[in-house]
């Protein structure tokens, strides 16, 4: 019956797209620094930049979406990001990369906590544990299914060309919340 609630599949997949890219990167750039010979500490520090961007991300998310709302917040940063992903397959310095890395952290940095905004505003209280359930699942199964398809495409063509997996499954998250979600409660 949750599923069934119209905004919910839409939210689950942006959800599971936003949490399965966050996690690619984590994994991919390492290979993408191999490859363009920025050193591993470097990229570490790359990696700390994303993740932290992502946490003050959420210091701007109340006065965001208080003025522009949930959705519009929401999809303006998953496309953004969309676009930052793909132009990342050109960042071969540490310094393109790292600033990449992090307007892209904090972009889905908003992202996750408003699937689970959307989320709750789409079902009714007896009913929301279990959609917050649902889309944890979807979240996972992203987790799973999401690094496979990258290694598939990082070993026959490089790291970077995970940079344009990722773009376009984040593009299809953001097709899918522009078409399907909206801020209005159930």
């Amino acid at each position: 019956d949750v599923m069934r609630r119209p905004g919910i599949k839409p939210a689950i997949w942006t959800s599971l797209a936003v949490a399965s890219t966050n996690d690619v990167l984590v994994v991919i750039l390492p290979l993408v620094g191999t490859e363009f010979g920025i050193s591993p500490v470097i990229i570490g520090v790359i990696l700390s930049l994303r993740s932290g961007s992502a946490m003050i991300s959420r210091f701007f998310l109340g006065r965001s979406t208080a003025r522009f709302g949930s959705a519009r917040v929401m999809n303006y940063s998953i496309f953004i990001s969309a676009i930052l992903l793909f132009a990342s397959v050109y960042a071969t310095s540490a310094l393109t990369l790292g600033a990449s890395m992090a307007a892209i952290g904090f972009l889905l940095g908003m992202g996750q906590p408003l699937t689970m905004s959307i989320v709750s505003k789409k079902t009714p209280m007896e009913e929301r544990a279990m959609a917050i359930s649902i889309r944890l699942f979807g979240n996972r199964l992203g987790q799973f299914v999401v690094p496979f398809g990258a290694g598939a495409l990082a070993a026959p063509f490089g790291g970077g060309a995970v940079f344009v997996g990722l773009a376009a499954l984040i593009a299809s998250a953001g097709i899918v919340s522009v078409t399907k979600l909206d801020d209005q409660p159930i």
